[in-house]
Order: C-alpha cells, then sequence, then structure tokens
C-alpha cells in the first residue's frame, strides 16, 4: 500500500510522493508559491520565481535564501521536505523568512499560495520580418495544444516563414 503501480505488467511502482510529482510534471498544474528551489551551502535556495506567481509579486528573488518555514529552521532540509512544505492547497498562507544577501536580518513574508501552471511553451517571439521563436521546456499533457497555438499564431497570425523551435531547456 505504501507503492503504487503506474502501469502496465512491467512491474513499475511508485512511492505515491513520486506519483504525486509525476503528475503535477505531466499535468502543468499545482497549489504553491510559484518558485524552482535548490541547495546552496546547507541552505533552502531560491533558484529563480516564476513570473506572475505569489511569490513573484511578494517580490522575492534569486538567490534568496529560505531560512525558515513556518517557524522552522530549513538549515538541512531537502529539497523533497521543502516541497512538501512549500505546496498546498490554493489560498491557504504560508510564512517563509528569507536571508537577503546584502541585509543583515532575514525577512518575513506570509505569502497565499495559487495554482501554479508550468507551461510547456515558455517563450514565443517574432524576430525580423519572417522569423519566429518558440521556447519549449517540458513536455506535459498540454504540450502539443501550447505547441499548436503557437505555430498557428506566428505562422498565420504573424505571417513568419522560418521557425527556431528551442528546446535547449526541455528536460525530456
Amino acid at each position: 500500500r505504501d507503492r503504487i503501480k503506474v502501469y502496465g505488467s512491467a512491474g513499475m511502482y511508485m512511492s505515491p510522493e513520486d506519483y504525486e510529482n509525476l503528475s503535477i510534471s505531466m499535468e502543468g498544474e499545482f497549489g504553491g508559491l510559484g518558485i524552482t528551489i535548490g541547495i546552496t551551502d546547507g541552505w533552502l535556495t531560491v533558484i529563480s520565481p516564476l513570473k506572475g506567481t505569489p511569490a513573484d509579486k511578494e517580490g522575492l528573488l534569486a538567490g534568496d535564501w529560505i531560512v525558515e518555514i513556518e517557524g522552522e529552521s530549513t538549515e538541512g532540509i531537502t529539497t523533497e521536505e521543502a516541497v512538501t512544505k512549500l505546496r498546498g492547497e490554493p489560498g491557504t498562507k504560508v510564512s517563509i523568512a528569507i536571508l537577503r544577501h546584502g541585509l543583515d536580518d532575514p525577512i518575513d513574508f506570509t505569502i497565499t499560495r495559487d495554482i501554479i501552471r508550468l507551461n510547456a511553451v515558455s517563450h514565443v517571439a517574432k524576430f525580423g520580418d519572417d522569423v519566429g521563436y518558440i521556447l519549449f521546456s517540458k513536455f506535459s499533457r498540454t504540450a502539443r495544444e501550447e505547441i499548436e497555438q503557437a505555430i498557428d499564431s506566428l505562422f498565420n497570425k504573424e505571417g513568419v516563414s522560418k521557425l527556431i523551435l528551442d528546446i535547449r531547456s526541455n528536460s525530456g
């Protein structure tokens, strides 16, 4: 019961946490703050806030150390433990304290979680008169639709005749 069979008879099993993370990755949507996190010098670190998310709106910056979550130190925390504490139902609040380079004291934030959408197409642009650009960042259930919309917009509305499909940051 502590493992979930994912598919077929090949015997692939995942923990409930791994299955939830896979589902979030494929659905491209979850309740949270909208930050990419990592560990730097033993501290939970904001790698980047996602544009337009609660973390971005509150002013979290790349390089900020999250030193507390709900009053508990994050020293030595794993990213998996942090994700569990930071994700939650949209509309609920989470309190964090961050330490920012150049400041002596931590800054306290209480951030309301929201639905975070991880788009497959991160950026669409037009260069010159005839070159379209699509930054494709991840495979998900919505990837095909997002790519089709971007291509349709570039070729039929913007009048491009050439396309750059940038897959450099795509983990798939």
